[in-house]
């Protein structure tokens, strides 16, 4: 009898622990994701983004990276990602955790994903802005403190450059 309940529970355990084929999906697209966007290669992280998230934040962070000062950011490189667990919401969504580790600081957070077409997509949707002059929404986007310095150092060498290019062009 004891070797029947060990033959019969021992496989349902190892079931239960197991992964489901969505979570390890969601997984592999957040980390996909993830990765992409922080060691910045954005257009990388488009096969992982939802539709809402190709209209708003890939276009943000393009335009983000073209008035970056690259050395700055590959300071912030690479960027090593873990997902530490996956959450299904529902049939259309779920959250997956993770951990962040970069030369410049650590950060734990989740990202939202959806099912579009029958596929997990990450959907983060930033929108830009005011000083990213892009078409579109004028709100404004929470972002940390360390973003938040490092757009405002970028904003300012910008800004520099266009004094500079201003007296030489008087």
């Amino acid at each position: 009898m004891k070797k029947l309940a060990v033959l019969f529970f021992v496989p349902m355990l190892l079931v239960a622990c197991g992964k489901t084929k969505d979570e390890r999906e969601i997984e592999r697209v957040a980390y996909g994701y993830l990765d992409a966007m922080g060691n910045y290669r954005i257009n990388d992280a488009v096969e992982f983004s939802s539709s809402g998230t190709c209209e708003t934040t890939i276009p943000v962070f393009n335009k983000m990276m073209e008035i970056s000062d690259s050395a700055k950011l590959m300071e912030n490189t690479p960027a090593d990602i873990e997902i530490t667990g996956v959450r299904i919401l529902s049939d259309t969504t779920a959250r997956a955790y993770f951990h962040k580790h970069t030369p410049i600081k650590e950060q734990d957070d989740s990202v939202l994903l959806v099912r579009e077409d029958g596929r997990w997509l990450v959907d983060v949707q930033i929108l830009p802005p005011p000083f990213l002059d892009m078409p579109g929404s004028t709100r404004y986007v929470v972002l940390d403190s360390a973003d938040m310095r490092m757009m405002k150092e970028q904003r300012e060498r910008f800004v520099d450059k266009i004094r500079q290019a201003r007296s030489v062009a008087q």
